[in-house]
């Protein structure tokens, strides 16, 4: 096996799925101590609020070189490792500290325990054109304790994470396709058909039994599928939006405390130590696909309306969040200094007027920067309360709620 072919797709794997999920929640080859020596946990880990999807991926040295009955033995031999890979990652990751030398948030320390994998992919590269199938056996292993096994082609996997481009929605696919007979879950290769009837069924497999009815089925909706697809790819815009946003958090200008005052510049964790921005990037990550989308298109919609006016103001939540506002504002010629200042006061008046306990502030600044701030509740005084009606009585609201991962969205306003 060429190492550094292996390397260089496990590294890029695992920036493919930091840029929908948050390069800080995916973590390349995770490791333990073994007595003396230093031992990978498993090839690529996605962790999120203390759950994990763990991948062993199986890469060929030449991908092109095996077609037909010797890509077919291949695919089943690397499958069979990859479980016992899968295996020893839930042993590990249970009785044992990792830890990983995250590329940008430096080495990372997670206790025994601190992430429970609830899916596992058993990643097997097949080759690179789409009639490149393999046939599995059916007494590969279904389960490794509790955690549900996925044989899939590493193109599939990462097409999926593309996809459905959250953790929240990876995870509903996965458990959704665990419960599927045998016979569709041991052919790989087609990933594209499940997901197909999959997003054409509001994301359930239910009547998906027979392999004859199911291929009859996508044959006569694939005109229908296709149009919505393209959709699909226009309504992401939004959830790209959301996603840029919390990658933008994880880096801070060198110049971030010009011109702030000693109360402001103490809501900043110092440089060499910043950690809250993994607070503000969870409660976008959090979002299903559907909600990016939603939130995403509302704030492009005001930063285009906004023109050369000073500013527009729209609070948003979700029904999956029901305690939570987000505050979206685009403002321009306001100073930095200000809109820090007043950031914090503004998104707990509108926290009292929704009658929320938590939430979060964006700002578009002049279409150059975001300024964030996340904050909770206390006991609001009269004055509070008072202001809040003067700042948000007059604002229009959005709410919107998990909707199918094809258009078309369902927003009330």
């Amino acid at each position: 096996m060429d190492v550094s072919r292996t390397t260089k797709i496990e590294e890029i794997a695992g920036r493919f799925c930091g840029l929908p999920l948050t390069a800080e929640s995916v973590f390349l080859r995770p490791a333990y101590q073994h007595g003396r020596l230093e031992r990978e946990v498993c090839d690529l880990l996605i962790a999120f609020q203390g759950r994990g999807i763990v991948l062993s991926l199986k890469s060929q040295d030449d991908s092109a070189s095996r077609t037909g009955p010797k890509l077919q033995r291949w695919c089943r031999k690397r499958s069979e490792e990859a479980v016992r890979q899968i295996s020893g990652a839930r042993r590990t990751m249970l009785a044992h500290p990792f830890w990983c030398a995250h590329w940008r948030r430096g080495r990372i320390d997670f206790p025994a325990g601190a992430v429970t994998p609830v899916h596992a992919l058993a990643v097997i590269e097949t080759g690179t054109a789409q009639t490149d199938t393999a046939r599995l056996s059916d007494d590969l292993r279904e389960v490794v304790g509790d955690v549900p096994i996925t044989y899939i082609t590493l193109n599939d996997a990462l097409n999926l994470v593309d996809q459905l481009r959250s953790f929240p929605d990876l995870v509903a696919y996965l458990d959704a396709r665990a419960k599927l007979p045998t016979a569709f879950r041991r052919v790989i290769g087609n990933e594209r058909l499940l997901m197909h009837y999959y997003m054409m069924h509001d994301e359930s497999f239910e009547g998906c039994v027979e392999p004859k009815e199911f291929l009859t089925y996508l044959l006569v909706s694939e005109p229908e599928f296709r149009r919505r697809v393209e959709a699909k790819r226009e309504a992401d815009k939004g959830a790209r939006f959301i996603e840029y946003i919390a990658d933008q958090l994880a880096t801070r200008t060198p110049n971030y405390a010009d011109g702030l005052d000693a109360e402001t510049l103490a809501r900043f964790d110092a440089m060499e130590q910043r950690s809250n921005y993994l607070l503000l990037q969870e409660n976008l990550a959090d979002l299903r696909l559907t909600e990016r989308r939603a939130l995403g298109t509302v704030f492009l919609e005001m930063i285009q309306n906004v023109g050369a006016g000073p500013g527009l103001r729209r609070s948003w939540w979700t029904d999956s969040k029901p305690d939570f506002l987000y505050v979206l504002a685009a403002v321009r010629g306001i100073p930095r200094a200000s809109l820090l200042r007043d950031g914090p006061v503004i998104l707990q008046a509108a926290l009292v007027h929704h009658a929320k306990r938590r939430g979060m502030l964006i700002i578009d600044r002049d279409g150059e920067s975001f300024e964030v701030c996340l904050t909770e509740l206390p006991d609001p005084d009269p004055a509070l309360i008072e202001a809040a009606g003067q700042l948000f009585g007059h604002l229009k609201v959005t709410t919107t709620q998990p909707d199918s991962l094809l258009p078309s969205l369902r927003t009330a306003k």
